[in-house]
């Protein structure tokens, strides 16, 4: 069976002097019967080289963004604590609500031992902790040294310009 039928371009189009309708607005149209959200959409920033904690109290990103951490490990173009690879990439256009997941850095693989003789222990301990070095693997010793000047580093081991792990254990001695 076929079926036949004939339409007029005036029964689809109606003329408005006519009391019909006219053709539809463009923007009546584009919503129509289209699955499509009318969300706001955002582009996504570039966020390498930020903290962790920056991203998540930043107002701008708070209330779009979901951030989700992926892995940790070392990375030599980024500080210990930032971001230095997201997904989605930097300009990708997604709704609010987004999650963008994060690989951040523990910090380069190998760090050189500053020179720390002669430095108070306070700051021996930031300028290690600065460049990425564990709480904890940085240990302080006593020794007794009549020539140097008292709660100062007279000692380093490993020594000045040696390549370690930044979890390996620096043994700091300071003149008691």
């Amino acid at each position: 069976a076929v079926l036949a039928m004939t339409v007029f371009r005036d029964d689809l189009f109606p003329k408005k002097n006519n009391g019909g309708l006219g053709l539809p607005s463009m923007s009546s149209v584009a919503g129509a019967g289209s699955d499509e959200s009318s969300e706001k959409l955002y582009s996504i920033p570039n966020i390498v080289g930020q903290t962790f904690a920056q991203l998540t109290s930043n107002m701008e990103y708070k209330d779009v963004y979901e951030f989700e951490i992926i892995s940790e490990s070392y990375n030599d173009s980024q500080p210990r604590g930032a971001v230095y690879e997201q997904s989605p990439a930097e300009g990708t256009t997604v709704t609010k609500g987004a999650k963008i997941q994060v690989r951040i850095s523990l910090g380069p693989s190998q760090v050189t031992i500053p020179k720390l003789v002669g430095m108070t222990r306070e700051a021996a301990y930031i300028e290690l902790l600065e460049m990425g070095f564990m709480p904890g693997a940085v240990q302080f010793y006593e020794k007794y040294d009549a020539t140097k000047p008292a709660n100062t580093v007279i000692e380093v081991d490993p020594g000045e310009g040696a390549q370690v792990n930044p979890e390996a254990a620096i043994h700091i001695f300071v003149n008691s």
